[in-house]
C-alpha cells in the first residue's frame, strides 16, 4: 500500500498525468520563445551553411530558395508539437488521432491543389499541416478544459 492514501494506486495514474501535462505545457513555453529566435537564425545562418553546401552538391540553389520556409516552419510547428506532448501526457490518443486526420485531409487536398506550383505547393502545404494540427488540438484542448475533462474517469471496476 502506498504511504499517500489507501487505495492510492487509482490516483498514481491521475497525478502521473497531472505532472506530465504541466511539465510538457512549461517545455512548451520555453520552446516557443526559443523557436522564434531559431526562424531568424535560420534564415542568417542557413545561407552561410548552403553557400558552404551549394559547392559541394548540385542542389544548392533548391535549397535556397526553400529556405524561407524552412524559417517559418517552426514558428507554425511550435503548437502542434507542445499540444502534442499534453495530450500524449494525458493519454488522449483519441483526439490527437481526430486533430491529425483533419490536418492530413487538408494536407492532402492543398498539396493536390498547390501541384502546380511544384517544391514551394508541397512546403505550404505542409506550413498549413502544422498551423491546422496546432489549431484542431488547441480548439480539442479548449473543449477539454471547459468541460474539466483532461483526465477520463476510471472505469467502473
Amino acid at each position: 500500500m502506498s504511504p499517500l492514501l489507501p487505495g492510492s494506486w487509482v490516483l498514481a495514474p491521475a497525478l502521473l498525468a497531472i505532472g506530465a501535462i504541466a511539465v510538457a505545457a512549461v517545455a512548451g513555453v520555453l520552446l516557443a520563445r526559443r523557436r522564434a529566435r531559431l526562424a531568424a537564425r535560420t534564415l542568417v545562418y542557413g545561407v552561410t551553411v548552403l553557400s558552404v553546401l551549394a559547392s559541394l552538391t548540385s542542389g544548392g540553389l533548391h535549397a535556397y530558395v526553400a529556405l524561407p520556409w524552412l524559417a517559418v516552419l517552426p514558428l507554425a510547428g511550435v503548437w502542434s508539437y507542445l499540444l502534442d506532448g499534453l495530450f500524449v501526457g494525458a493519454t488522449r490518443a483519441r483526439e490527437m488521432r481526430d486533430g491529425m486526420l483533419l490536418a492530413g485531409l487538408l494536407f492532402a487536398m492543398l498539396a493536390w491543389a498547390c501541384r502546380g506550383w511544384g517544391n514551394d505547393g508541397l512546403w505550404f502545404a505542409f506550413l498549413v499541416f502544422m498551423l491546422t494540427r496546432g489549431l484542431s488540438l488547441g480548439w480539442i484542448a479548449l473543449r477539454l478544459q471547459r468541460r474539466q475533462a483532461w483526465i477520463a474517469a476510471a472505469a467502473p471496476g
